[in-house]
Formats: structure tokens, C-alpha cells, sequence
């Protein structure tokens, strides 16, 4: 097989860069029983809500938290507790999450040192907030491999605006047909094909192959393979 050439590499964060249900199931269960309590009713409502199935502690397909920013977490947790500032939510989320440990979908520095000897420029574009991600990356030692990181707060909008995956092409003036978007959900690939870039989709997420092969030029088992796809 002929080496694909690319000049760019986009990559989601959770799900994709790190395996989602080992990251943040864990870490929605406790923040349901710190929000609910005791009750029962409560912690369900909110659990559909959020779309986490409580019997099984995974994350279900369609996940609205799966896929959309930190504030869809935050505004429906606001609607359940008036009497919290926005301000207390996001306290009490940032202390659960500061000692949840990032799951990478395999080892990633040394997967990110050889991908940039294949492409030239390599980022992440995240509905996460941005200061999230850097930290986020920063714990699993790889933030200095990326070469842009932008998040849902970053002035680009959030995805499946292609806006940041555009940015990242002009910061470096890289056609986006010469980029590659690789994320594990629905609004990974639609952002990706509105820029115009070849999508790779990975099942380290939530969603299935039979969901993500319709919409995805590749679908890999993880992030792993991409140096054997690229050829």
C-alpha cells in the first residue's frame, strides 16, 4: 500500500485521544450521588438526562454530555439546583474531576513523537474547554506534541462547526483536503467533512461501528493504528 501523504492531523480529546467510558463514567457516577444524595428519583432524572444508563455505569450512545460542551452539563445541573451559583456547579465539578485519572486510548507520546515525523502539523480541536484540555494533556505528558489546541471556549464555536478545524488549517496554511479529522463521534465526522478533510473515526468512544463506518473514510480500533493506516 502507497504512503498516504497529509500535512495536518486534527484530533478529538475525550473518547478519541483518551477512552471515554474508562475516563469519565467513573467520574459522572460520583458526580451524580455529590448532586443527588439519597435520592433515588433525582440521581435516575438526572443519569437519562445526561445520558448514562446508572445500572451499567456507561455512557449510552447519543450521549448529550458524550457529545456536546461542558456548559450542556452545567446548565441542566443549574436547572436542578437554583439555589447552587453557577459558580458552586463548576467548583464542585472541578474538585470531582481533579482527581480522576485520564485514560489514554494507548500510550501517547510515543505514538504523537512518531505521527510527527509522518505529518507536519498536529492538533486537537475539543468541545472541552481549552484549559481543560491542555490539562488534561499535560497529564498524560504529550501537550507539547501538538502544535494548536482549541476548545469549545477557544472564539471558534464548538463542533460540528467546522470553524476551529478550519483555523488550525489557516494558522498553518494547510488545505483542508490535506487534513485528516480523527474523533470517535457522529459530530467528529460531520465537523470534519464540512471542513472539507478526510475523517478517520475510532471506537474508543461511545459510538458503535454500524454508526460510525456510514460517515467515516477509516474506522480504527483506536488512534494506534494510524501510522499502519497512513501507510
Amino acid at each position: 500500500m502507497a504512503d498516504r501523504k497529509f500535512d495536518g492531523l486534527l484530533f478529538d480529546k475525550d473518547g478519541t485521544l483518551f477512552s471515554f467510558q474508562n475516563t469519565w463514567a467513573n467520574w459522572m457516577f460520583r458526580v451524580l450521588q455529590r448532586f443527588a444524595g439519597h435520592d433515588h428519583h433525582l440521581c435516575r432524572q438526572l443519569a437519562q438526562e445526561l445520558g448514562f444508563d446508572l445500572d451499567t455505569e456507561r455512557f449510552i450512545e447519543g450521549s448529550p454530555f458524550v457529545t456536546g460542551t461542558p456548559n450542556f452539563t452545567i446548565d441542566l445541573l443549574c436547572r436542578h439546583f437554583p439555589e447552587l451559583t453557577r459558580s458552586d456547579i463548576i467548583g464542585k465539578l472541578v474538585t470531582i474531576s481533579a482527581v480522576e485519572q485520564q485514560c489514554q486510548a494507548t500510550p501517547l507520546r510515543p505514538l504523537l513523537a512518531e505521527l510527527r515525523t509522518r505529518v507536519p502539523r498536529i492538533g486537537v480541536a475539543t468541545n472541552d474547554h481549552r484549559e481543560s484540555a491542555i490539562a488534561h494533556l499535560r497529564s498524560a505528558d504529550c501537550d507539547d506534541q501538538f502544535d494548536f489546541i482549541a476548545g469549545s471556549d477557544s472564539g471558534y464555536g464548538e463542533k460540528p462547526d467546522p470553524a476551529m478545524l478550519l483555523a488550525f488549517c489557516a494558522r498553518f496554511g494547510i488545505t483542508p483536503k490535506r487534513c485528516i479529522m480523527v474523533g470517535d463521534s457522529l459530530v467528529d465526522m460531520e465537523s470534519g467533512r464540512r471542513a472539507g478533510m478526510t475523517v478517520i473515526a475510532v471506537l474508543t468512544g461511545v459510538e458503535t461501528i454500524e454508526k460510525l463506518s456510514p460517515h467515516a473514510d477509516a474506522v480504527l480500533d483506536d488512534i494506534g493504528h494510524l501510522p499502519k493506516w497512513l501507510g
